[in-house]
């Protein structure tokens, strides 16, 4: 918003931007900012710039221990983990924020972002426990980062796009 406000100032009081209406001057500084961002998230950039505020900025850093705690939820459905190996086609084994050692049942899941489950990889999972140390995964995404959506088949488990 401070960088779109900057703009918009800015423009106008180039030598031809006042004569642009300010709806045409908001609507092109939101487009250009949102193919910035779907661009940013799809090269991955974003993830590299939430690790490195992740390490610097103090602040931030409490919000990423928020996500943590969120994603400690298997109760609710949510786990998230470093993938520890993989066990089978359709079994991974992971290690949890809370020191706990989960299997998980991915035979039907849907990964979400270019994903390729391998081993010391952070990951998020939706889905439901089916045991004391069990969770069948409905959805797995990376840690990190949002993407398209992508169905898992029995011929490709480690689908990477």
């Amino acid at each position: 918003i401070l960088f779109s406000i900057l703009i918009y100032y800015y423009f106008r009081r180039t030598e031809r931007g006042y004569r642009k209406s300010a709806i045409l001057i908001i609507f092109i500084i939101l487009v250009l900012s949102l193919m910035g961002g779907a661009f940013l998230n799809q090269t991955g950039f974003s993830e590299k710039v939430e690790t490195v505020f992740e390490e610097r900025v103090p602040f931030y850093r409490g919000m990423g221990n928020r996500k943590k705690e969120m994603w400690s939820s298997p109760e609710k459905g949510l786990l998230g983990g470093e993938i520890i190996t993989i066990i089978e086609e359709d079994k991974i084994l992971i290690n949890d924020f809370q020191d706990k050692t989960w299997t998980i049942d991915i035979s039907q899941t849907i990964l979400r972002g270019r994903i390729t489950l391998q081993k010391n990889q952070l990951i998020k999972i939706i889905g439901e426990i089916t045991g004391e140390t069990e969770f069948k995964a409905g959805e797995i995404r990376r840690w990190l980062g949002r993407g398209q959506r992508i169905r898992k088949n029995s011929q490709n488990k480690n689908i990477n796009r």
